[in-house]
């Protein structure tokens, strides 16, 4: 894969709407799944479809809580 192809590849999944709201809202504060999809008005199985995509490209990073 060229370099341009990686770069393509990256930003092709910025290509959902939904993914770039998800980063602005996560820009703005640290947000869980839950959160997420209630301020979207998304079902929770939609939100971390589209946070595991830009996990897996790059964009965001998982942060386990763990137990309260």
């Amino acid at each position: 894969m060229s370099r341009h192809e990686g770069l393509y590849q990256h930003l092709h999944t910025l290509a959902e709407p939904i993914r770039v709201r998800i980063l602005l809202l996560l820009s703005k504060a640290e947000l869980g799944v839950g959160e997420l999809a209630r301020v979207t008005q998304l079902p929770q199985s939609t939100v971390s479809r589209h946070l595991k995509a830009l996990r897996l490209d790059g964009w965001v990073s998982r942060r386990s809580e763990g137990t309260s």
